[in-house]
C-alpha cells in the first residue's frame, strides 16, 4: 500500500486526536510517525511545528523522503498526538518508575523539551529500556538505551547522572492506518495503548482466535515440534523445550481449529500429534504386569501433568474428528496416571524414567487438576468406570486439602467436568469456592493472567447447571452471581491487552514473527507456545459463551413473535386502534425545583416535540395541589411546549366519582382535624386526622373535590416515630369500599381504569418505583402499544443489585424495552444476563448553549457543585475534599447549589469550621450561564451517578469536571476525551490533589475545556434525538405487530380519560 495513501486517511482523524496545543515552553504541536512494511522494525519519525497542519506536513514530507531511499511497501502506519507533557528530576522519576511494575509504565519520555530525543512508550517496551528481567519494577536499563540510541539517533544515549536534571514524560492519543481501516488507540484506563474496541466482543472476538491458532500452527515445524517461544525484544528465540507444553498447546489449538476449521491448522495438529506419540510418549511394563505410556520430559522426568495433556490433546483430536485411533495410548496414558495415585488418594507428580523412581512428591498443584480433568475427558468417550472412580478417589483428597483455596483453572475445569456425571453438592462446593473469594483478583489484575478466564469459563459452565437443577439451586445462595459476571467479562476484555495488534508489533524487531500472537508484558513481552495456548482456551470458551447468549437473545424474541402470532392465540380480539398513537410519560412528580427525573423528562418533551414532531403527555402519580401552576410558568418560559398535557392520577378522582365508577367516602365522625389546605379552584384539597388515642400522629388524610366529596382516604401507621402509608381506599357505587395495600398498586388501578383502551399508547416509564404494578401488568398488550422503562441511575450500589432496581429488571417480561443512559450500564445488565435484545443506550442531552453565542469565562478559582442535598451526593466528603484544598489553595472558592433535607446542616458544619467565606452552600439557582461562567471547574462526590445532568451541563459550558469514578455517568461523559479527572471512588486525598493540582495550574483547565465542549457535543439535543427517532420507529413496528391481538385487561371496568 503506497505511504501517501495511507498518510492521506490518516490526516484527519489525526487532527481530531488533540484539540489543544500543548502550553508554552514546548513545540505547539508534537507528531510521531511510525511506519512499517510488517516484517522490519518500525521507523519513527519526529515532527513538531506552531500547528498541527505545519507539524504534519513536516513530518508527511520527512517520512517520504526516508521511505524513498529504503523503497519500502510500508503496510502499517501509526501516527501519535502528544498531548500533555510533564517535566521530572530524573530522581524523581525513578521513583516513579519504581511504583510502577515492569512494562507497565506507559507515558512517553524525551531528554529534551523541543522534543529532538524522544521515546514514545511502545519503544520503550520493545527496546526494553525500563526493562529488567531481575527487577519486578520498572527500572532504567542503561545497555538498552545505549542500544536504541545507536539505531534510532545515530549516537549512544545515557541516563543522566544528576538527579536533578529534568526530562519530560508525556501522554499521547493515537491511531493506526492499514488496508482495512483506521483504529484509535486507547489514551487511557486499563486499555490505554491498545486498540480500541468497540461492541466487544464483537467481530474481534474469532478473528483474534483465528490470528492466534494460524500463529501457534506457524510454529509447528515439518517435523512436528514447535518453536517454543520468543524474545520479541530481540527477536531471540528461547532455548528451552518443554513436552508437557507441546501437548497442551497442541490441545488448545485444537480448540481453536474447532472455530476456524482451517486446513491448514489442521494439518500441523496431525504433525504436532505425530511428533507427541512416536517421539515423545514411552510405554513401561508396570509392577502389576500391564503396560504404562508415559510422556517422558526434559531431563527423563515423567510429570503427572505431561500424561494428562497428552490425554487431553488426543481426546479432542477425537472428540472433532471422530477418528479413534488414539484410544488404545489413551487408555494406557491414563493407566499411568493411576499408578502414580498413592494409597492416601494423593498423587505423586514427578518420577523418573525409565525406573519409575520418585523425583518428587509434589511439584504443582497444575498436575492434580489437569490429571483428573483428562481422566474425566476420557470417561467422557469411553465410559470407562475405573478413570472416574480415580477421579473421586482423587476428589476426597482435593476436598480434604482444601485444594480449592489454590484458585486453579485446572481444577475449575475438572469439577465442572465431574459434575456432568456426578451432580454431588460437594463437588458443585468445591467447585463455587474456587472462584468464590478470588473475584476481585480476577477483576483487578494488572497482569493479563490468562488462566484467570479459563477458571471463570469453566466455573460458569458448572454455575449454569446449578442454577437449572432445582436439587442444588441453594448452593447459589450468597454467591454474588453479578460480581461474579462482571469478574468474567472484565477479565474477557482484558485479555485483549495481551494480544500483539500490528500497531505494536511493529516496533519490535521482527513484527512478523510475533503479529497475532499472545504475550506476557512484565516478562519482556514473551511470546511461549503456553502463553498463547492459554489466551486461546479461555477466549475459545468465551467465544462459545457470548455465542449462547446471543443464540437464547434470538431465540427469547422468536418465542415471543410466535406468542404474538395469531396462531399461538384464541380467536378473541380487541377492535384495532383507531386513533393516532399517544406517547405518556410515566413520572412520579413534576416541580419547579425537581430531581434530575423531572429535568430529564421536561427535556425529552421538548425534545420530540421539535425534532420527532411528537407530542407526548406527562402523568405524575404524585397529589400535587400546585401541578397547575408549575405547568404554565414552564410553559411561559418555554421549558414546556404550550401544547404538552400534564396530568396527575388524582386529577381523575372527580371524574370517576361523577361517572358512577368510584363513590364518595363517608367522614369519619371521630377524626381529629391536624391540617387542611386550602381548596384550589376546581382542583381537591387535602384534610389530615388524627384518632383518639392517635392525637399526636397522622392517622388519615382525606382527598376532597371542588364539591366537597371525599374521592380518596390515605390511612397512615407509625413506625419507627414516622407516620407510613398503610392503604388507599375509595368508594364504589355499592356502598362498600375498595383498597389498595400500596400507591404502586393504587397508580396501576387508576390508569387502568382510565386510559382508554383504543388508542395506541407508547408508554415511557421515568419513575419505576410507583409504576412497578402497572408495568407488570403488561399495559401495552391491551391496547396494542409498547412499553419503556428508563433507569436514570445504576442498578447496582457498592457492588450489589440495588433491590428497586432488581424488581424492574425482574420484571423485563412485562415490558418491551429497556432503557439506559450509557454503554457500560448495557454491558453490565448484558453480562448479568438481562436479555440484550430489550436494552436500547439513549442518554440525557442537553441543548448546545455555545450555539449563536459566545460562552466566555471570568478567570477564578470557583468550585462548582450543583445537587440535591441528600445522602447520596456526599457533601461532607466533599467539604472535607475542600478543607483540604483550601490549605494549599487558600483563595479558592467552593460554591454548591441546590435544595434537600441536609442543606441547614451542612451550612451548621461549615460555618462550626469557620470555612463560610470560603465554602458557600446556597440554595437553588435556575442561572447556568452565569455560574458557569464564574466557574473554573465541577465537582462531584455522589457515591452514584446514572448520568449526571449537572456533569453534562458543566461540560456543555466549558467547565472541566472532577469527581469519584462511580458507575456510570462520569466515565461516560469524561472517558476518551480530556474533559476532566476522575479518581478512585471515595479516596478523599486523591480528589483533594487533583483540585489542587488544576487550581495552581491554570492553563491544565483550559486544556480541559476544549475536551469538555467536545465531549458534551455527543450529547447535544439534534444527536440525543436521531437515537429516539430510531426508537419511536422501533416501537411503532413492534405495535404494528402486536395489533389484533386478544385484550389482556388490566382491569375490569374503564372510563375513556385522554
Amino acid at each position: 500500500m503506497l505511504l501517501s495513501t495511507l498518510l492521506q486517511a490518516a490526516r484527519q482523524p489525526a487532527e481530531n486526536l488533540v484539540v489543544a496545543a500543548l502550553p508554552e515552553n514546548y513545540p505547539q504541536w508534537v507528531l510521531f510517525f511510525s511506519v512499517s512494511d510488517g516484517q522490519q522494525q518500525a521507523h519513527t519519525q519526529i515532527a513538531t511545528g506552531s500547528s498541527f497542519e505545519q507539524a504534519w506536513a513536516s513530518g508527511s514530507a520527512l517520512l517520504e523522503a526516508w521511505n524513498a531511499e529504503q523503497q519500502q511497501e510500508i503496510r502499517w502506519l501509526r501516527v501519535d498526538v502528544v498531548d500533555e507533557v510533564m517535566p521530572c528530576a530524573w530522581g524523581e522519576l525513578q521513583r516513579r518508575l519504581s511504583n510502577n511494575k515492569r512494562n507497565y509504565y506507559r507515558r512517553g519520555l524525551a531528554f529534551d523539551a523541543g522534543f529532538n530525543v524522544a521515546m514514545l512508550p511502545q519503544e520503550l517496551g520493545a527496546w526494553a529500556i525500563l526493562y529488567d528481567a531481575a527487577t519486578p519494577v520498572a527500572i532504567p536499563n542503561a545497555g538498552n538505551l545505549e542500544n536504541y540510541g545507536k539505531k534510532r539517533y545515530g549516537t549512544p544515549l545515557s541516563w543522566p547522572t544528576d538527579d536533578e536534571q529534568t526530562l519530560w514524560t508525556f501522554n499521547i492519543r493515537g491511531l493506526f492506518a492499514d488496508a482495512s481501516g483506521i483504529w484509535p488507540i486507547e489514551n487511557q484506563g486499563r486499555h490505554h495503548g491498545y486498540r480500541r474496541v468497540e461492541n466487544w466482543p464483537g467481530p474481534q472476538l474469532p478473528e483474534v482466535i483465528t490470528r492466534a491458532s494460524h500463529y501457534l500452527a506457524g510454529e509447528i515445524n515439518a517435523g512436528g515440534d514447535f518453536n517454543y517461544g520468543w524474545f520479541p525484544c530481540f527477536d531471540r528465540p528461547i532455548p528451552s523445550t518443554n513436552a508437557l507444553r507441546h501437548a497442551s498447546s497442541t490441545y488448545a489449538l485444537l480448540e481453536g481449529w474447532e472455530v476456524t476449521q482451517d486446513p491448514q491448522h489442521l494439518a500441523a495438529i496431525e504433525r504436532a500429534l505425530g511428533h507427541l506419540c512416536r517421539d515423545l510418549i514411552r510405554t513401561l511394563r508396570l509392577p502389576d504386569g500391564s503396560d504404562a505410556d508415559f510422556l517422558v520430559d526434559v531431563g527423563n522426568e515423567i510429570k503427572l501433568g505431561g500424561n494428562a495433556v497428552s490425554i487431553l490433546a488426543l481426546a479432542k483430536y477425537t472428540e472433532l474428528t471422530g477418528d479413534r485411533q488414539y484410544l488404545a495410548q489413551m487408555e494406557r496414558l491414563a493407566n499411568g496416571i493411576g499408578s502414580m495415585q498413592m494409597a492416601d488418594k494423593s498423587f505423586v507428580h514427578v518420577l523418573n524414567y525409565p525406573d519409575l523412581t520418585l523425583k518428587a512428591a509434589h511439584r504443582i498443584i497444575y498436575y492434580d487438576g489437569e490429571a483428573a480433568f483428562a481422566l474425566m475427558r476420557l470417561y467422557g468417550i469411553t465410559r470407562n468406570p475405573r478413570w472416574l472412580q480415580l477421579v473421586e478417589t482423587a476428589f476426597d483428597y482435593f476436598i480434604e486439602q482444601k485444594h480449592w483455596q489454590a484458585h486453579d483453572h485446572w481444577l475449575s475445569y475438572c469439577v465442572n467436568e465431574l459434575t456432568l456425571y456426578r451432580p454431588e453438592a460437594r463437588y458443585y462446593q468445591f467447585g463455587l469456592d474456587n472462584v468464590r473469594d478470588h473475584l476481585d483478583f480476577v477483576t483487578h489484575r494488572i497482569t493479563t493472567y490468562p488462566t484467570l478466564l479459563e477458571l471463570m469459563m469453566a466455573a460458569q459452565r458448572m454455575i449454569t447447571r446449578i442454577a437449572a437443577d432445582e436439587q442444588h439451586q441453594g448452593l447459589l445462595a450468597g454467591f454474588d452471581m453479578v460480581k461474579f459476571d462482571q469478574a468474567l467479562e472484565a477479565r474477557a476484555r482484558y485479555l485483549l491487552n495481551g494480544f500483539f495488534w500490528p500497531e505494536l508489533a511493529m516496533f519490535f524487531r521482527n513484527p512478523g514473527r510475533i503479529v497475532g500472537s499472545f504475550f506476557i508484558r512484565h516478562h519482556g513481552f514473551r511470546v511461549r507456545i503456553d502463553d498463547v495456548e492459554h489466551y486461546l482456551s479461555g477466549y475459545v470458551a468465551y467465544l462459545k459463551y457470548a455465542r449462547a447468549n446471543q443464540a437464547k437473545a434470538k431465540a427469547d424474541a422468536r418465542a415471543k413473535r410466535l406468542q404474538a402470532s395469531d396462531s399461538a392465540l384464541p380467536a378473541a380480539r380487541l377492535t384495532p386502534a383507531v386513533r393516532e398513537p399517544r406517547i405518556l410519560f410515566l413520572s412520579e412528580n413534576l416541580r419547579e425545583v425537581g430531581n434530575g427525573i423531572e429535568v430529564a423528562t421536561l427535556r425529552r418533551v421538548r425534545l420530540f416535540n421539535d425534532y420527532l414532531n411528537l407530542d407526548p403527555t406527562i402523568l405524575i402519580s404524585s397529589f400535587n395541589p400546585q401541578l397547575a401552576e408549575t405547568v404554565a410558568r414552564f410553559k411561559a418560559s418555554g421549558r414546556l411546549p404550550q401544547r404538552t398535557r400534564v396530568m396527575s392520577l388524582y386529577d381523575w378522582l372527580a371524574p370517576l366519582c361523577d361517572g358512577g365508577k368510584l363513590a364518595p367516602l363517608t367522614a369519619i365522625a371521630e377524626g381529629l382535624l391536624l391540617r387542611a389546605t386550602d381548596a384550589l379552584p376546581g382542583g381537591l384539597h387535602l384534610r389530615q386526622y388524627a384518632l383518639p388515642g392517635r392525637e399526636k400522629e397522622l392517622c388519615y388524610e382525606d382527598l376532597i373535590d371542588a364539591r366537597q366529596r371525599i374521592v380518596l382516604r390515605r390511612h397512615y401507621q407509625l413506625r419507627q416515630q414516622k407516620s407510613v402509608l398503610a392503604e388507599i381506599e375509595a368508594g364504589q357505587p355499592s356502598g362498600h369500599s375498595v383498597s389498595w395495600a400500596s400507591e404502586a398498586l393504587f397508580n396501576a388501578a387508576m390508569a387502568g381504569m382510565c386510559l382508554d383502551p383504543a388508542v395506541e399508547w407508547h408508554f415511557v416509564v421515568d419513575k419505576n418505583r410507583p409504576w412497578l404494578e402497572f408495568m407488570r401488568l403488561s399495559p401495552q398488550k391491551y391496547c396494542n402499544g409498547t412499553l419503556t422503562s428508563v433507569l436514570h441511575s445504576t442498578h447496582k450500589l457498592n457492588g450489589r443489585l440495588k433491590a428497586s432496581y432488581a424488581q424492574v429488571l425482574n420484571s423485563h417480561p412485562a415490558y418491551d424495552r429497556l432503557v439506559v443512559l450509557t454503554d457500560e450500564q448495557q454491558h453490565d445488565l448484558v453480562a448479568s444476563g438481562f436479555p440484550a435484545g430489550k436494552l436500547s443506550v439513549l442518554p440525557n442531552h442537553i441543548d448546545n448553549p455555545h450555539a449563536g453565542k459566545k460562552v466566555s469565562k471570568v478567570n477564578s478559582k470557583n468550585v462548582l457543585c450543583m445537587a440535591r442535598y441528600s445522602p447520596e451526593k456526599r457533601h461532607e466528603s466533599l467539604i472535607r475534599v475542600f478543607e483540604k484544598v483550601l490549605e494549599a489553595v487558600p483563595d479558592a472558592q467552593l460554591h454548591t447549589y441546590g435544595v434537600g433535607p441536609l442543606r441547614n446542616s451542612l451550612q451548621q458544619q461549615v460555618a462550626q469550621k469557620g470555612l463560610a467565606a470560603q465554602i458557600h452552600i446556597n440554595g437553588y439557582s435556575a442561572d447556568l450561564a452565569e455560574i458557569h461562567r464564574h466557574s473554573c471547574c465541577s465537582v462531584t462526590c455522589s457515591d452514584q451517578e446514572g448520568f449526571s445532568l449537572f456533569g453534562l451541563e458543566s461540560l456543555a459550558w466549558s467547565t472541566p469536571l472532577v469527581g469519584f469514578d462511580v458507575d456510570y455517568g462520569p466515565r461516560a461523559l469524561i472517558s476518551h476525551f480530556r474533559a476532566g479527572k476522575l479518581v478512585a471512588d471515595g479516596d478523599e486525598d486523591a480528589l483533594a490533589a487533583t483540585l489542587i493540582d488544576l487550581l495552581q495550574h491554570p492553563g491544565k483547565l483550559r486544556a480541559l475545556r476544549a475536551g469538555a465542549v467536545n465531549s458534551a457535543a455527543r450529547f447535544f439535543t439534534p444527536v440525543i434525538a436521531e437515537r429516539w427517532q430510531q426508537w419511536w420507529d422501533e416501537m411503532r413496528q413492534l405495535a404494528a405487530g402486536r395489533a389484533g391481538r386478544q385484550a389482556e385487561p388490566v382491569a375490569q371496568t374503564r372510563t375513556a380519560v385522554e
